[in-house]
């Protein structure tokens, strides 16, 4: 799968731009069974062509693109959108390669928050105060 690519891709220390990337994300769609997803190729479609961004340069709109500058291996965050029948879904992820320490903390306190949040979001009790 992508993350076993981008992997891959960081250990080995080779260049391809975030557009080649989302190329093999967006081929990985058109034919699910690449990664062994057994689904009809017919059911499952792209949204719209992945966004892969990295250094340092991040449009976080949903109309942003991949662009022709080569993948970074530090702050990675990665957008697709896939239509399996008539259900559409979004996923965005960020991947930290040895991030600086900054933005190691500031991810562990948005992670304690919002497993703070996950906490009080129980059915029946409300969210207001």
């Amino acid at each position: 799968g992508f993350v076993k690519r981008l992997e891959e891709i960081i250990e080995e220390e080779s260049t391809i731009t975030h557009e080649a990337l989302a190329t093999e994300i967006e081929q990985i769609l058109e034919d699910p069974n690449k990664i062994k997803l057994n689904v009809p190729t017919n059911d499952v479609q792209s949204c719209y062509f992945p966004i892969i961004q990295s250094g340092g340069n991040y449009d976080i709109r949903i109309s942003a693109t991949s662009s022709s500058d080569q993948l970074m291996p530090d702050i990675i965050v990665v957008s697709l959108g896939a239509r399996y029948k008539l259900y559409c879904s979004n996923i965005a992820r960020t991947f930290l390669v040895d991030p600086p320490k900054r933005v190691a903390e500031t991810y562990e306190t948005l992670l304690e928050m919002q497993e703070a949040c996950l906490e009080q979001m129980r059915p029946g009790n409300p969210i207001k105060s």
